[in-house]
C-alpha cells in the first residue's frame, strides 16, 4: 500500500515538474515574442516616416523642376518685349484685357531668325502668367527649405553638432574664467572636496597653487558633473518618465547574439528622433541638474554672487540638454577619458590624434587633467573624431 501511495506521489511530482517546465517554456516565447513585436512596430514606424519624409522631399523637388521649366519659357517670351525695335497698328479688335483698341504689336525674334507678332493682350497676359509662376516657384522653394531644415533637426550634420558643441564649450571656458580662476589656499579645501578633485587629477593642489591654472581644473569638474548628469543617459532630457520607457524597452530588445550593437544604434537612434519630434525639453530635468551641480561648483567660486552663478551654471545646463538630445538622435558621443570603455581619466600618454594639450604642468609625457571632452562618431564598434579633447599634462 505504501508502496503504491509512494509510486503515485512520484508520478505526481514528475507531472507537475514537467508542467512547471512548460509554462516557463511558454513565458520564455511569450516574453521573446513581445519584444520580436515592439522591435517590428518601431522599425514600421520609422520606415513609415522615413518615406513620407523622402516622397515630399522628391514631390518638391520635382514641383520646382517642372515650375522653373515654365518660368524659363515665359522668360524667354517675355524678353520679345525688350528687343522690339518696331511698332505697327494692328485691326484684330478690342484688347481682351482692356477693352480698348489693341495697342501696336510687338515683334522679336524666336531664337531661328523667325519673326513673331504679338499683342499687347498677349505680352500683358504672358506678363501676369510669368509672375504667378515665379510667386509659385518661390513658395515651392520655401516649402522646401522648410523640409530641408526640418530633416536637419531630425538628423543634424557633423558641422551642426560641432558648432552646438563649440557654444558650449565656450560658456563653460567663460564661466571657469570668470568665476573659478583664484589661487585658492590649500587649507581652505576640506577633506570632500579634495577627494572630489582628486577625481579629475592626482596633482589638483598645483592647479589650485598656480597663477591662471585653477580655470582648468573647474573646467573640468563642470564638464564631469555634465557627463554624470545628462550625457551618460541622454534620453533624460525628455523627463524621467521617457527615459525610464525607452531604457526598459532597450533592455527587452539588446539580447547578445540575437541584435547586432550596429542594429541596436539604429534601433535608438531612429527612436529618440521620434521622440523628439513629440517631445520638448523638459525643463524640470535642466534645472535639477544645474541644482546639483550649483551645490558643487558654489563651494570653489570666486565673488559672492551665488544667484548670477546659479544663472551662468543653468545657461550651461540647458545648452547641454539640447546636446545631449543631439547625442541621442545621432551616432556622436562624448569621451572623457583616454580611450572608449576605458575609465583611465589621467595618468596616460598624451594621444596628438585625439588630444590637444593646452599647457604643461609635471612635464613627464602623461596627461594630468582632461579639461573637455573629445566627439567622437560610433559606428557600430568603429570610431572617427570630430572635436579633439583638451588636456594638461
Amino acid at each position: 500500500m505504501d508502496t503504491d501511495m509512494a509510486t503515485q506521489l512520484a508520478s505526481a511530482q514528475a507531472e507537475l515538474a514537467k508542467r512547471n517546465a512548460r509554462i516557463r517554456q511558454l513565458e520564455d516565447i511569450a516574453k521573446n515574442s513581445e519584444a520580436t513585436r515592439v522591435k517590428e512596430l518601431y522599425e514600421k514606424i520609422v520606415k513609415d516616416v522615413k518615406k513620407d519624409r523622402d516622397q515630399t522631399q522628391q514631390n518638391a523637388a520635382q514641383k520646382i523642376k517642372t515650375l522653373e521649366a515654365e518660368v524659363n519659357k515665359l522668360r524667354q517670351i517675355k524678353t520679345l518685349e525688350d528687343e522690339v525695335s518696331h511698332l505697327r497698328q494692328s485691326t484684330e479688335g478690342p484688347s481682351t484685357a482692356t477693352g480698348t483698341p489693341p495697342k501696336p504689336v510687338h515683334t522679336g525674334s524666336n531664337g531661328d531668325g523667325e519673326t513673331i507678332p504679338m499683342t499687347r493682350a498677349q505680352i500683358e497676359y504672358s506678363e501676369r502668367k510669368y509672375r504667378q509662376l515665379k510667386d509659385e516657384s518661390s513658395r515651392q522653394k520655401l516649402q522646401l527649405e522648410i523640409l530641408n531644415a526640418q530633416v536637419t533637426v531630425d538628423q543634424p550634420s557633423n558641422q551642426y553638432i560641432i558648432v552646438q558643441w563649440n557654444q558650449l564649450r565656450d560658456q563653460v571656458r567663460q564661466l571657469s574664467l570668470e568665476r573659478f580662476n583664484e589661487v585658492k589656499p590649500l587649507d581652505t579645501i576640506s577633506e570632500d572636496d579634495g577627494k572630489t578633485l582628486e577625481k579629475l587629477s592626482i596633482h589638483y593642489r598645483t592647479f589650485l597653487n598656480a597663477d591662471r591654472m585653477p580655470c582648468y581644473l573647474f573646467r573640468s569638474l563642470i564638464w564631469r558633473l555634465l557627463c554624470d548628469q545628462l550625457f551618460i543617459n541622454f534620453s533624460l532630457v525628455w523627463g524621467r518618465q521617457v527615459c525610464d520607457n525607452l531604457n526598459n524597452m532597450g533592455n527587452a530588445l539588446w539580447k547578445k547574439g540575437k541584435i547586432s550593437q550596429f542594429e541596436f544604434q539604429g534601433w535608438r537612434i531612429h527612436t529618440a528622433r521620434l521622440v523628439h519630434k513629440s517631445h520638448d525639453i523638459d525643463e524640470s530635468i535642466v534645472d535639477m541638474v544645474a541644482a546639483k551641480i550649483q551645490d558643487v561648483m558654489v563651494r570653489f567660486a570666486s565673488g559672492s554672487d551665488a544667484l548670477k552663478l546659479h544663472g551662468k551654471i543653468r545657461e550651461i545646463v540647458r545648452l547641454a540638454a539640447d546636446m545631449g538630445s543631439t547625442f541621442a538622435r545621432t551616432k556622436v558621443i562624448p569621451l572623457m577619458t583616454n580611450e572608449p570603455r576605458s575609465d583611465l581619466t589621467h595618468g596616460f600618454q598624451c594621444n596628438e590624434n585625439t588630444m590637444n594639450e593646452a599647457g604643461q604642468v609635471i612635464k613627464d609625457g602623461k596627461v594630468s587633467l582632461m579639461i573637455t571632452p573629445c566627439l567622437l562618431e560610433r559606428d557600430g564598434d568603429e570610431y572617427s573624431l570630430l572635436v579633439k579633447a583638451d588636456v594638461v599634462s
